[in-house]
């Protein structure tokens, strides 16, 4: 079982022990102390859930609110003696899920953020800009230049009719693309639709039929170590760190990349922090990378790409475990 799956089996079983605590405390306090199984009915679990999703499940200030308006909460409670609303309480929170999950799937709690945002911007005259996020993700660091965006160059990656199969199954089928110097394409697709296994491909860990070509030589037949070593980087959906090593010394790995192409230069110390500076990664640097959140091992997996000073370089979703600010965050640094 790999370090991942165990994460987020802790992760589930975490959670799985608050979401039943959470429920034993509001049926117990519902039914005045008088426990039945019919106060634990599968109905009242997928209630309080749509009220959390209500509420807001994206942050924490969500799941207080979701207890501040449960049934039997504070604000039952006062609406309640002001109307009388009875199970009409209920029709009302599921007419506002359906309204929520359409037109705000990050719950009312994302509307009581903006207004906030709104009075600071109101009392203190500024807005949260992207360098002021980018503090709030790793505080304590200084924001680096953001270097503008290059118009696309000549074409430097060449993938044509790119097929993958597993016995009967295809996998990939026919997929051809270039990609320009300076330029980001993604790749889009639902669940199993064969994007890891494109980018597998290409990289030279699945046996594929096609050709690809890297700033005019072709990588076809060549093992992923030599294709790396011709200017090719990628992550991983695993992301594949070294649990017991620092951040520093994962992003050393990335480094051998360059040392067996002889027109690059391996990154030195500096240029190294400065890497560091950019993903926000200096406040964890010597760390054990198993010690950080699923985000942070993002960022370090995309460094150790980056380390290798690729041409170009495959992302198998580096999103991954961020939130959406941060997800917005890493677009402005690629």
């Amino acid at each position: 079982m790999t370090q991942d799956i165990q994460f987020l089996l802790l992760g589930l079983g975490n959670g799985a022990v608050y979401a039943a605590l959470a429920l034993a405390l509001v049926m117990t306090y519902r039914s005045s102390g008088v426990l039945v199984p019919e106060s634990y009915a599968a109905i009242a679990g997928i209630g309080m859930f749509a009220l959390v999703y209500l509420a807001g499940v994206t942050c924490v200030s969500g799941g207080v609110l979701a207890g501040i308006m449960g049934a039997g909460g504070i604000l039952f409670v006062l609406l309640d003696r002001a109307v009388n609303l009875g199970t009409y309480y209920h029709v009302i929170t599921g007419i506002l899920l359906v309204i929520t999950i359409i037109a705000n799937p990050e719950g009312i709690i994302s509307e009581v953020h903006k207004a906030t945002n709104w009075l600071r911007t109101r009392a203190f005259g500024r807005k949260d800009t992207v360098a002021e996020l980018e503090l709030a993700i790793s505080p304590g660091t200084d924001s680096p230049t953001v270097e503008a965006p290059r118009a696309p160059g000549e074409v430097i990656l060449s993938s044509k009719e790119i097929g993958v199969r597993y016995g009967g199954v295809t996998a990939v089928d026919n997929v051809s693309f270039d990609v320009r110097e300076g330029e980001i394409i993604g790749l889009i697709g639902p669940n199993g639709a064969g994007k890891t296994t494109l980018i597998d491909a290409i990289s030279g860990f699945a046996d594929s039929t096609g050709s690809v070509n890297l700033e005019g030589h072709s990588l076809d037949g060549q093992r992923p170590f030599q294709r790396s070593r011709h200017g090719l980087g990628r992550t991983f959906q695993g992301i594949e760190l070294y649990d017991d090593l620092s951040v520093r010394e994962n992003v050393a790995v990335g480094t051998t990349a360059a040392r067996h192409r002889p027109d690059t230069a391996t990154l030195g110390e500096d240029e190294l922090d400065r890497l560091f500076e950019l993903l926000h990664l200096v406040p964890v640097v010597d760390r054990q990378v198993k010690e950080l959140s699923q985000g942070q091992r993002q960022l370090v997996s995309v460094a150790r790409a980056l380390a290798g000073r690729p041409r170009v370089v495959l992302l198998d979703e580096p999103a991954a475990g961020l939130d959406s600010t941060e997800s917005l965050w890493l677009g402005h640094r690629l």
